[in-house]
């Protein structure tokens, strides 16, 4: 069974939390506050539409808190695997702590294939095994 003093002692040893001071107490020992440190890790959030009749895509990265860090907009005329490496490498130099990836493509995927995607390339069994291996 895992404690949550347990729990709070491991999150403050990898930074994931950090103490936020004494909070007032009405009797026996103060206790301690505890916060959040939304900047533990980075999320890199790539989603695509439509734009003047040309696929558009957004690539941010954000802190859990969903602050922008970083941001590219381009358009993309073919978009297959290896359209998003050039984003994604300069977010992952960027921010060490990148823990996730989350794509907003329209499309559906069951296991490592790509079932459907309104991005022709990016369907099979290519696209997701790659993106696993690579980051």
């Amino acid at each position: 069974m895992v404690t949550v003093n347990a729990l709070l002692s491991e999150m403050l040893y990898s930074g994931e939390v950090q103490e936020g001071g004494n909070a007032p107490s009405g009797g026996g020992r103060p206790s301690m506050q505890y916060r959040y440190n939304y900047d533990y890790r980075t999320v890199a959030v790539v989603y695509g539409h439509q734009l003047e009749g040309r696929s558009y895509i957004h690539t941010l990265a954000v802190n859990l808190d969903g602050k922008k860090l970083w941001e590219r907009q381009e358009y993309m005329e073919e978009i297959g695997p290896e359209s998003f490496d050039s984003a994604m490498d300069e977010v992952f130099a960027a921010f060490g702590n990148t823990g996730l990836i989350a794509f907003g493509l329209p499309g559906e995927a069951i296991g490592n294939e790509v079932i459907i995607n309104d991005f022709k390339g990016l369907e099979g069994r290519v696209f997701l095994p790659r993106l696993r291996e690579r980051y």
